[in-house]
């Protein structure tokens, strides 16, 4: 009897294997692969409290529609340190270029889109080189592009700094207005040393 109950169910577990439907398979999906080969190394650290290679910008607190649109919201300066033992070798030339391909990148505007569940309609994130000694560079930088004219920092004493400054632009540089919502946006970049 016990073994014709065992293999009753072998069986039965043999049609429903039949008679299942074939294996399922969902869409694909995209692995990113990102590094360098290089024999500097150096860490990356945020100018606020970041942890090793995020940069926490000062919040852009409150600002008023009028602001965005009229050019005087507030600009949030931020920095991109790089340092390290020896091996963030002095006299290296550290360049940053922002990823063009991140989602958050507006390729007509250049600009950052902001993101979240209820982002503010018609307003966007500009940022631009803020390196006020030599090599001195202000410029603003067109995202979605490779920078042709990207910012350089020397290592001296095993670090160096790179400058940025931030400020919420309108989407498009003729608005009269610009919606209410959340400013929150991120990118992603790359340092290259040489």
């Amino acid at each position: 009897m016990k073994r014709s109950i065992v293999t009753s169910l072998a069986a039965s577990g043999l049609l429903v294997a039949v008679l299942a439907p074939g294996a399922s398979f969902a869409a694909g999906g995209t692995v990113n692969f990102f590094g360098s080969i290089n024999d500097v190394t150096c860490d990356v650290e945020g100018s606020a409290g970041g942890a090793n290679g995020v940069t926490d910008v000062p919040s852009f607190g409150t600002v008023k529609p009028e602001d965005v649109v009229n050019g005087s919201a507030p600009e949030r300066d931020f920095q991109i340190k790089v340092h390290g033992s020896a091996d963030c070798t002095n006299d290296t030339k550290v360049r940053l270029q922002f990823h063009a391909n991140h989602p958050n990148v507006d390729k007509v505007t250049g600009n950052l889109k902001l993101v979240g569940a209820m982002p503010a309609a018609g307003v966007q994130i500009q940022i631009r080189n803020n390196r006020t000694e030599a090599p001195v560079n202000t410029a603003p930088i067109r995202l979605g592009i490779t920078d042709p004219d990207p910012q350089v920092a020397e290592v001296k004493n095993n670090q160096a700094v790179l400058y940025y400054s931030a400020k919420y632009v309108p989407e498009d540089p003729s608005a009269t207005s610009v919606g209410f919502g959340d400013g929150d946006s991120y990118v992603t970049y790359t340092l290259r040393y040489n």
